[in-house]
């Protein structure tokens, strides 16, 4: 252990480096302020003794924040190389997705074309069922204008006998 300079007096003082290095505290003047302010100086040296090992303890050295860059750029490549799983896993994600939109966009054209095919199918037996009673309904006027086209004849007939007949009973 190196005694610290301004303490040369003081040899029970420990003179740690580190310390010096954080920051600057003045333990001559600090066992000088207890002592002043009735303190023994053996209080004053204790005292002084653990506010150094409180500071030595407490601030960060070169070394401590070496080691947390270090510590960080671990993490950082820690997390790049998480962060490039997450892209593949992403990329392969997005690939089955793709797949399964394609697989739902080729079933449901089947489906649509199915419904397409089943609904002209079902229009053309309309169409046929149309035409079909169409047809039947002019064999139906043919039949009835038929009909009343004997109806008219015999009629024209017989009013014609009649009028022969009436011709015949007048004249």
């Amino acid at each position: 252990m190196r005694q610290c300079p301004l303490l040369a007096w003081h040899s029970t003082v420990p003179y740690t480096h580190r310390m010096t290095e954080a920051i600057a505290f003045d333990t001559h003047r600090f066992i000088k302020n207890l002592t002043a302010s009735g303190f023994t100086e053996k209080q004053a040296e204790a005292l002084a003794n653990e506010q150094v090992q409180l500071l030595n303890s407490n601030l960060a050295t070169k070394a401590d924040t070496l080691a947390i860059k270090a510590d960080i750029e671990k993490l950082k490549g820690d997390l790049e190389l998480k962060i490039e799983k997450v892209k593949v896993d992403i990329e392969k994600l997005r690939g089955a997705l793709e797949l399964r939109i394609e697989n739902v966009k080729s079933d449901l054209e089947l489906k649509i074309e199915n419904v397409k095919s089943d609904l002209e199918l079902k229009i053309e037996n309309v169409k046929s069922d149309l035409e079909l009673k169409i047809e039947n309904v002019r064999v139906d006027i043919e039949k009835v204008k038929s009909s009343l086209l004997k109806w008219m004849v015999m009629a024209m007939i017989a009013q014609g006998g009649l009028i022969v007949a009436l011709l015949k009973v007048l004249l």
